[in-house]
């Protein structure tokens, strides 16, 4: 079940459609505490795989050089997945 909340723009006055439900995201903190790594280990591995088409296109929020990158729940499924074995 989609629905859509409408609203405007309050630089140009121009109408705004959302359609709900939004996909959370996650960041690099966030990430960390779902996969239990430092953000140095976090780091270095997107660093290896920053290719990797299992990894959704890269999203940031923030100001312009200062954005942080955002993680879609099947980006931490995928990472949790390579660090976090199922067995003992």
């Amino acid at each position: 079940m989609t629905v859509d909340i409408v609203g405007h723009c309050p630089g140009c006055g121009c109408q705004i459609v959302v359609p709900l439900p939004v996909p959370p995201l996650f960041n690099r903190e966030e990430v960390c505490a779902l996969v239990p790594i430092r953000i140095s280990s976090l780091r270095s591995w997107l660093h290896r795989h920053r290719g990797d088409p299992r990894l959704s296109p890269p999203r940031y929020a923030g100001p312009v050089r200062r954005a942080k990158r955002m993680f879609t729940a099947s980006d931490v499924q995928f990472i949790r997945a390579t660090f976090v074995r199922d067995r003992q």
